[in-house]
């Protein structure tokens, strides 16, 4: 196809989602690289897709690499670039400083946080338990007028479950049903966690009993 003058964004980004979903992350790399106009390689959807690619394969610091590049090359990135290289912060060992970094950059290009957004970030604070600072993200994202959605609620309560705080995670179901939703699977399992951890071991009992009525126990119990 760029042989015969024929490539287009529709076709750099249908080849590059393809090679993404099958794990060819290098190959997509090349194909982006080869992309000889400049305003195609700067082009915002071509971008968030061989980043989500790089970033999806493991590929987090060359991810970053790239986004430098682009950025130096012209992007102009928007909410789904963010969102991107914040999901890949979640597994890394540095993560969260570099969802700081991250968060600083959106703000000072005047893009605002979603509830996409927080949730990533409730996610990345869990991954490195840090409870208080996913509690002020989670107030946070309520103050900002983004409702927290199952998600939200399940992240959060990861973030409890690695120090045992019950008390918190109570409360926080409590103020999960009270808006509305309905505690899943996710949810239950994580609560367990909670408990066992916290040393609470007749509630444990309980909630792995209400689990088992709901058909959700069957891999708890080992």
């Amino acid at each position: 196809m760029q042989q015969h003058g024929k490539t287009s964004i529709s076709s750099y980004s249908s080849y590059i989602k393809f090679l993404g979903k099958n794990g060819n992350s290098l190959k997509a790399l090349e194909i982006y690289n080869s992309i000889t106009d400049e305003s195609d390689k700067v082009n915002v959807f071509i971008c968030n897709l061989i980043l989500s690619c790089l970033v999806r394969n493991g590929k987090f610091e060359s991810s970053l690499k790239l986004f430098d590049k682009m950025k130096q090359s012209g992007l102009t990135p928007d909410a789904v670039t963010y969102n991107t290289l914040l999901t890949g912060c979640i597994k890394d060992k540095n993560g969260y400083s570099k969802a700081l970094e991250l968060v600083q950059e959106l703000k000072y290009n005047g893009a605002q946080m979603d509830g996409v957004m927080y949730g990533i970030l409730l996610a990345i604070c869990a991954s490195n338990n840090l409870c208080a600072e996913a509690q002020s993200y989670f107030n946070q994202m309520k103050v900002k007028g983004h409702p927290p959605n199952v998600y939200h609620y399940s992240s959060l309560l990861n973030a409890y479950s690695s120090g045992g705080d019950y008390t918190k995670a109570d409360e926080l179901i409590q103020d999960m049903k009270s808006s509305g939703l309905v505690p899943n699977k996710v949810i239950l399992t994580t609560l367990l966690k909670v408990y066992v951890r916290g040393g609470l071991f007749e509630k444990s009992r309980e909630l792995l009993a209400e689990l088992d009525t709901l058909g959700y126990a069957e891999n708890e119990v080992h």
